[in-house]
């Protein structure tokens, strides 16, 4: 048994040009797509006005799942879907946090004082968080709302967390026996699971800005909500658009939820 030896980082940044242009020509309307889902955002920030503290941890946080979304597509381009997903789920965790102390907002201060050592540097629970924390902010209690929204998070932050955040043995996907050695692709090789990565964030992203409008709404400068819902549905109808021409070969692609 042998370890495939690569290129080394050199040899992948220097693929890098080539493969953003290729990504570009398969991928330009999912891109085109999250570029306008991605100022959709941008007007949502700039119209929110925060009077009242119970709004001002959501607002950190959509400002947070807004930033992480450079790094997402970056990852997109590249065909670096695995690490496309670890960001995702941060940005969904953020989603499901915001809303968590948004409905109780008493649960701001276990929050705010997770890390009670972070600052003592010898202490080897400098990171480790409190137990109430770890109770209170569970994968359960973030994401155990019903509907299709809250569903739809779930089953991504999951799947993201076991194939993507953590070293279970979803990391070991894609690992394949070739020539007597054990090879790992740097980036991922099949257009249907690339595309599948694709239509997840875009999904993914959808779902977390209709739950950060939700709680953000009161705080939308001159009753502008609709102008935000008003892109909102003409980015579905882009969405609409573009299903035909996907659906054939990625399988069980559905248009975005909007209950």
């Amino acid at each position: 048994m042998g370890i495939e030896i690569d290129k080394g980082l050199h040899g992948f940044i220097e693929d890098d040009f080539k493969v953003v242009a290729e990504s570009f020509e398969h991928w330009q309307p999912e891109f085109d797509l999250l570029c306008r889902l991605h100022d959709i955002y941008v007007r949502l920030m700039s119209l929110i006005e925060i009077k009242e503290d119970q709004f001002n941890l959501p607002g950190q946080l959509f400002l947070m799942a807004n930033n992480s979304l450079y790094g997402v597509t970056s990852a997109l381009l590249r065909r670096r879907t695995d690490d496309a997903q670890a960001l995702m789920r941060r940005a969904i965790e953020g989603a499901g946090i915001a809303y968590r102390v948004f409905e109780r907002p008493e649960l701001l201060k276990v929050y705010q004082e997770a890390y009670p050592h972070v600052l003592e540097e010898k202490n080897p629970k400098q990171f480790t968080p409190t137990s109430r924390y770890r109770e209170e902010f569970s994968s359960a209690k973030l994401f155990g709302r019903e509907g299709k929204t809250w569903e739809h998070l779930k089953t991504f932050y999951d799947l993201a967390s076991a194939s993507a955040s953590h070293a279970g043995i979803g990391a070991l996907k894609g690992q394949k026996w070739k020539d007597s050695y054990m090879i790992l692709p740097r980036r991922e090789t099949s257009k249907v699971e690339v595309g599948r990565a694709w239509h997840a964030v875009l999904h993914s992203y959808w779902n977390v800005l209709k739950v950060f409008l939700s709680m953000l709404r009161g705080c939308i400068r001159h009753g502008m909500a609709g102008v935000v819902e008003e892109d909102m549905k003409k980015w579905l109808a882009g969405y609409e658009k573009l299903l035909p021409e996907r659906t054939p070969w990625i399988p069980e692609l559905q248009l975005p939820n909007n209950e």
